[in-house]
């Protein structure tokens, strides 16, 4: 229906400004000039003006906005879901054990997900007091194959684990020289060189680990150090 009644609105305009060239031809060579005539014309050729503009302004001009609008972004594109999106729900919730069920399943999608792994160890050592089941996490994860930097990322948290959780210095340091042996001249080693002299020092002055601040583990900043 729509479609009809616009054709007949084109044919229409079309037979008038069929009606409006004719008469302007035939002004054109007539020797005496109708003023009203002139006007008629005049107010044909303006009518026609309008309603060419206005149908522009109603269908062309939000056409080509849409057009541009969805080269830059796509209403109908598929927005991807953050993949820990519904463990900071729980999280948000005070649901602990089921922010860690949502990162376990986000790890088994990425087990590459070394965010994923460091807020499962977050969770169970400074929101139910399980550094046991953090270290597990943590130790399994590095039975994997690990690019230099996350390596070091994981091996640090297992030292906060050992030393800020547990206040087990031997594994501790033992990790810890691990690290300057795999990867010397690097900032790894020398951010576990640096450890290893934070927990020797609280060791002699009789400090079995130093007290955290905030809930964070201390190798959330030493893990990012530069040389």
């Amino acid at each position: 229906m729509r479609i009809l009644a616009r054709c007949i609105f084109i044919l229409g305009l079309l037979l008038l400004a069929t009606v409006l060239y004719r008469e302007a031809q035939a002004l054109r060579g007539a020797e005496f000039v109708d003023g009203t005539r002139v006007m008629i014309l005049f107010l044909g050729i303006v009518f026609i003006a309008i309603i060419i503009g206005a149908t522009v302004a109603v269908t062309v001009v939000p056409a080509i906005g849409e057009s541009v609008g969805s080269f830059f972004f796509s209403p109908n594109e598929k927005i991807e879901k953050d993949a820990h999106a519904d463990a900071m729900v729980k999280i948000a919730q005070g649901d602990y054990e089921g922010a860690i069920e949502e990162y376990k399943l986000a790890l088994e999608k990425n087990p590459e997900d070394t965010h994923a792994i460091s807020e499962i160890v977050h969770l169970y050592c400074d929101k139910l007091d399980d550094p046991n089941s953090a270290e597990e996490i943590l130790t399994e994860a590095l039975e994997g194959e690990w690019p230099p930097e996350q390596s070091a990322l994981l091996c640090s948290r297992l030292v906060d684990v050992y030393w800020n959780y547990e206040g087990d210095a031997e594994s501790a340091s033992h990790i810890l020289r691990q690290i300057t042996e795999t990867m010397p001249g690097t900032k790894y080693a020398a951010n576990a060189t640096h450890r290893l002299h934070e927990i020797e020092r609280s060791l002699a002055s009789g400090v079995s680990a130093p007290p955290l601040s905030a809930g964070e583990p201390e190798s959330e900043s030493s893990a990012t150090e530069t040389e």
